[in-house]
């Protein structure tokens, strides 16, 4: 009876060892298997980044082309270099570069000058804009107050704007950026601006440098977009006049410049036109989409586009890179 027990015991044994051994080997081949899968997918990314690099190195070069071939000087906001989406070529999967004007826009950061102090005029004229798109000329002010204030460098409130004292009350409470916004979404952390006014609003805006306007490209305008040039020119002319004006774009855009759009206006009031709207896109939006293996990376680029045939290259003002890896 003893040696049968110890044999017994000894099975016992061995298929402990033997079940054990299957739970170390299993996890073994798991932990390899998926250190693989770690490494296929981290040299996916990375291939797929560097094709971002090479897209964005050939929008710049189709821009400069299509500058110095005066392309862009009759390019509306669907026609000549928006017009179509462009497939790149790579080895596996599919990549695709699209164009879209970025200068028909308000540039949220003119409202502070370098030194991070709040310029008054743009504000309003900010507060126009926002009036003009729906929010009415009181919340339109509101809006531009309190954005002035989250950007502005000091602690000083304007009259309807909101300082540190009131962010940092909240129930998750942070301070305002004391800085310009890298992107138009910062909008959302400040007072009064609910998600209902941000999609209203956002289609009007852009992030850009301190203190300089965006020159409007006449040409990618559509009747929508009237109330840029609305506040631009400070309110001078109706809106309804602008959108008249906009409707009657030439199908070859506003040329030789930008005059032939301001003729009709009459200028009674001596505004400043000078740099306010031009016919050709000072920004350009460049869109690249990759995908690989049911992998997607997404680009997009604010290009910067120089004035004139003596302005220079252009340049990537800002890129966002996003998707999912």
């Amino acid at each position: 009876m003893t040696a049968k027990r110890q044999r017994g015991a000894a099975l016992v044994i061995v298929l402990m060892l033997v079940a054990t051994l299957s739970f170390v080997m299993l996890s073994i081949t798991t932990t390899v298997t998926t250190g693989v899968r770690r490494g296929a997918n981290e040299r996916l990314r990375t291939e797929m980044l560097w094709q971002a690099q090479a897209a964005e190195r050939l929008a710049l070069s189709i821009v400069e082309r299509a500058a110095s071939g005066g392309a862009l000087k009759t390019a509306s906001s669907e026609g000549g270099l928006f017009k179509q989406q462009i497939a790149l070529p790579v080895e596996r999967g599919a990549a695709s570069l699209r164009f879209a004007d970025a200068s028909r826009c308000f540039n949220v950061n003119s409202i502070i000058d370098g030194d991070g102090k709040i310029v008054a005029d743009e504000k309003t004229r900010f507060g126009l804009l926002l009036g003009a798109i729906g929010l009415g000329e009181n919340k339109g002010a509101a809006i531009a107050d309190a954005v002035a204030d989250f950007i502005d460098r000091d602690s000083s409130q304007e009259s309807q704007g909101a300082e540190d004292n009131f962010y940092t009350g909240l129930t998750t409470p942070f301070r305002t950026a004391g800085a310009p916004i890298a992107s138009v979404s910062e909008l959302r952390a400040i007072d009064g601006v609910t998600k209902e006014i941000y999609a209203r609003i956002a289609p009007f805006l852009c992030a850009r440098e301190v203190n300089k306007r965006v020159e409007i490209n006449a040409n990618a305008l559509t009747p929508d977009f009237a109330p840029l040039i609305y506040a631009a020119t400070d309110g001078t002319w109706p809106l309804e006049e602008i959108r008249a004006q906009i409707s009657k774009t030439p199908p070859g855009g506003w040329s030789p410049d930008i005059s032939a759009f301001w003729q009709p206006f009459g200028n009674p009031q001596g505004v400043n036109l000078a740099g306010l709207a031009g016919t050709e896109p000072t920004f350009i939006e460049a869109r690249v989409l990759l995908e690989a293996e049911q992998r997607f990376v997404e680009e997009t680029l604010i290009i910067k586009v120089p004035a004139g045939a003596a302005g220079g290259e252009p340049k990537v003002f800002s890129r966002v890179l996003g998707g999912g890896v």
